[in-house]
């Protein structure tokens, strides 16, 4: 049960930076965006995007302090 807590925990922290590097994608297309038509939607995909990240973050340090207290 060890193994699975830490590939779920290293499978999070994973996704926690892949979310990190889509904020700052859409951040920059916010920043400098080549369509009008895109207007707020970037900003709106950057907030998800960090909140996403800020989730996964929470859930591998939650489950690797499981694997360590264990």
């Amino acid at each position: 049960m060890n193994h699975w807590r830490d590939s779920m925990s290293t499978v999070m922290f994973g996704l926690a930076l892949v979310f990190v590097m889509a904020t700052a994608l859409f951040a920059l297309v916010g920043v400098n965006p080549k369509n009008d038509e895109y207007s707020n939607l970037p900003w709106v995909y950057s907030g998800i995007s960090a909140a996403g990240s800020i989730a996964c973050w929470v859930i591998s340090s939650r489950l690797g302090r499981l694997q360590n207290a264990k």
